[in-house]
């Protein structure tokens, strides 16, 4: 029998302790929080995010927890996934002028003492009825074998030992271009 397949990433920086984690998360799925809209233009959603960072400054928060990967796609300028739906309305679609969601937070965050965690969905590769073309580097394409629908979703196996060494390149790459402080990992693995 094989022993288990464990993936650990571990930072080799020591950060302060804070007393407290006062968070508020922002989704990005179906745009429940940010951006309001596929069709706002970049300056908008960078507005948005400086209205949602001073309100969390406001209420006495040092730490939000930003969904920058909600279904196999990205809301920062990843090398290894496409650009999310969310952010475009086009999946794949960069925005235009370009710009990184995920530098632009961790900036303007960081300037008001805000920490920037990032949260990523690690197996939803589609949400609900969604119809948009998958691009070919969604990793439902690059690994059909391990993406089943269900119930209007495609959901990726966590079970798959390439697939989860895929997530892991995508934490790292993330953990290494951007100055974030955490990262969260979603536990919806399974159908809801």
């Amino acid at each position: 029998r094989k022993p288990p397949n464990y993936k650990c990433c571990f930072s080799v920086n020591h950060t302060q302790e804070i007393e407290e984690f006062r968070a508020i998360w922002i989704a990005t799925v179906a745009n429940i929080d940010w951006p309001s809209n596929k069709t706002s233009t970049p300056s908008q959603q960078q507005q948005e995010l400086i209205n949602i960072l001073n309100m969390v400054q406001n209420l006495n928060m040092n730490a939000v927890v930003f969904q920058i990967r909600p279904a196999g796609d990205a809301l920062y300028a990843s090398t290894l996934e496409p650009w999310s739906y969310w952010l475009t309305g086009t999946h794949n679609q960069a925005p235009n002028p370009l710009w990184d969601p995920l530098t632009f937070i961790v900036q303007e965050a960081h300037r008001r003492g805000i920490e920037v965690h990032a949260w990523i969905n690690p197996y939803r590769a589609l949400t609900k009825d969604e119809t948009y073309e998958l691009a070919p580097t969604h990793m439902a394409k690059r690994f059909p074998q391990y993406a089943y629908k269900y119930a209007g979703y495609i959901w990726m196996d966590p079970g798959s030992i390439d697939l989860q060494n895929f997530i892991v390149s995508v934490v790292e790459d993330v953990a290494r271009r951007y100055d974030i402080d955490g990262i969260h990992i979603d536990d919806y693995f399974y159908p809801y």
